[in-house]
């Protein structure tokens, strides 16, 4: 029978972007095994005196043989930008893209990624925050702690960086962490596509 299939990428922390919101019709025959990974919203954190949040993670629905059938990315994560300037939310580059590439954050050092790979990061940049990971490749840690993992590889999402528990964390589906270093402050990329 015919069936639509449904995915929201899930949204950034403190109240980043939102995912992008996908659908296809499919026909199946009975007995088809199906594999959803849900993405999950990025979480926040602050050093007492700023705030940010990781990226949000995509969420997937593959068949069997892990061809992907729907992918909606995630939301970029918000922050409260350098030295308390505040990142203007939700503008291009923090909401989900519909499109098969990531897209970068506003004035950022990110990159989105292709072809179902990561996102990458000018390592110039000091205060570049994880990029997302997308289906077949991890996100760059750049300044985050740990990596965000791509559908293939698990789906975590990337953890904050420089100071431990003070930056929001990427959500499940391979939303980036965020970089909090007391002073600048960057939301995580979104995760999946």
């Amino acid at each position: 029978g015919n069936y639509r299939i449904t995915a929201i990428g899930a949204q950034g922390g403190y109240n980043g972007g939102y995912g992008a919101y996908m659908a296809g019709d499919f026909n199946f025959t009975a007995g088809t095994v199906l594999s959803v990974l849900v993405g999950q919203m990025g979480t926040q954190a602050s050093n007492g005196s700023y705030i940010s949040g990781g990226g949000g993670g995509g969420s997937f629905v593959v068949d069997n043989n892990n061809n992907p059938l729907v992918i909606a990315g995630g939301g970029g994560g918000n922050a409260d930008g350098y030295s308390g300037i505040p990142v203007i939310c939700c503008t291009s580059g923090m909401e989900a893209s519909t499109t098969t590439n990531g897209q970068p954050p506003p004035g950022g050092a990110q990159t989105g990624g292709t072809s179902g790979n990561g996102g990458t990061c000018s390592m110039i940049s000091w205060s570049s925050a994880g990029a997302g990971a997308g289906f077949s490749g991890d996100g760059s840690v750049c300044n985050a702690l740990v990596d965000a993992k791509s559908f293939l590889n698990g789906g975590a999402g990337g953890y904050c960086g420089y100071q431990a528990n003070t930056g929001g964390d990427g959500g499940f589906g391979g939303g980036g962490g965020a970089y909090n270093s007391g002073v600048g402050q960057r939301g995580g990329g979104g995760g999946g596509y």
